[in-house]
């Protein structure tokens, strides 16, 4: 596995019936007829029609306060597993150990997009909500990982498309709560619905990737031909992870931010780019480059709904 520091979805008759049909209500804790109100909403266009082989993903890391905001962040796989033997989930690593020198994987949550079948978790639509398992490293098999749920609200490529591109063929947009975040240690939502409410407002910063890649590889067997892109240039297999605040609204896309979403003052020194045609190719063999993987253009917005 390489470890890296830090666009066509073709959807039959039955593909966009599971797209567009199986998005019922979200997960939310019991006893709640809403959620906290705090989202994250989040739209990706890509250079070529998205694509159902692929695999699309949202990568979320709670950094949880100032304290945390060194945590290692999640960064693309962009090779085969190891030969060590230690553990791959194929797509997403984390940048660095954290202070106690453990490598957690970079990443809490994920939603992933991609054809049903290739889900991890016995979902049978195209788009799903993962948590990783308290005391779990996102290194561990993908098939682990605790489903989820679905995101709140969703428009799958190839729908009906509005003035701002979204629901063309090149562009998904989803929407999360941050309560959808909030596990027990047993990976269920919280009993008591107001103490999810409140762990979920109580999130300072996250740290988020999105990725798309042809291949999810856990095993030396797989013979890897591997494309990959990710936030930030990722042509050199390397790329980066953003680093949110959660406390005001904002639209954040990339080259226009560099964490100043508080008064125009920096707060990390992050600046993202996002360039065209940056999709790193693992073992070419004279292989195009996969137009339905390369990210053109990304918007998290944070969208805080109630006071």
């Amino acid at each position: 596995m390489i470890r890296q520091p830090a666009k066509r979805w073709l959807l039959g008759a039955v593909g966009l019936a599971a797209a567009a049909g199986q998005f019922g209500c979200a997960r939310m804790p019991p006893g709640s007829s809403s959620l906290s109100g705090v989202q994250l909403r989040v739209t990706v266009t890509y250079a070529g029609p998205m694509s159902s082989a692929n695999y699309y993903f949202f990568l979320l890391n709670d950094a949880k306060n100032v304290a945390q905001l060194t945590a290692p962040g999640p960064v693309p796989v962009v090779g085969p597993p190891p030969a060590s033997g230690l553990p791959s989930n194929g797509f997403a690593t984390e940048s660095g150990s954290d202070t106690n020198g453990k490598a957690l994987g970079g990443f809490t949550d994920l939603v992933l997009f991609t054809n049903p079948a290739n889900q991890f978790g016995p979902s049978q639509s195209s788009i799903a909500l993962y948590h990783v398992p308290n005391q779990q490293s996102a290194d561990s098999p993908p098939q682990s990982f605790q489903p989820n749920g679905l995101p709140i609200a969703f428009t799958p490529p190839g729908s009906n498309q509005d003035s701002a591109g979204v629901g063309s063929p090149y562009t998904l947009q989803f929407t999360i709560d941050l309560a959808q975040l909030i596990l027990d240690d047993t990976g269920r939502p919280l009993a008591d619905a107001a103490q999810a409410d409140a762990a979920a407002r109580s999130i300072q910063f996250l740290q988020l990737n999105l990725i798309s890649t042809n291949l999810v590889a856990t095993d030396l067997a797989t013979q890897v031909n591997k494309q990959t892109d990710s936030m930030g240039n990722t042509s050199d297999g390397r790329g980066a992870f953003l680093t949110i605040p959660i406390s005001v609204n904002g639209a954040i896309q990339p080259a226009t931010y560099s964490d100043t979403m508080n008064g125009g003052v920096s707060q990390f020194g992050q600046q993202i780019a996002e360039p065209e045609g940056d999709v790193f190719v693992f073992q070419p063999n004279g292989s195009q480059v996969d137009p339905s993987l390369d990210m053109l253009h990304w918007t998290v917005e944070v969208l805080n709904n109630k006071p």
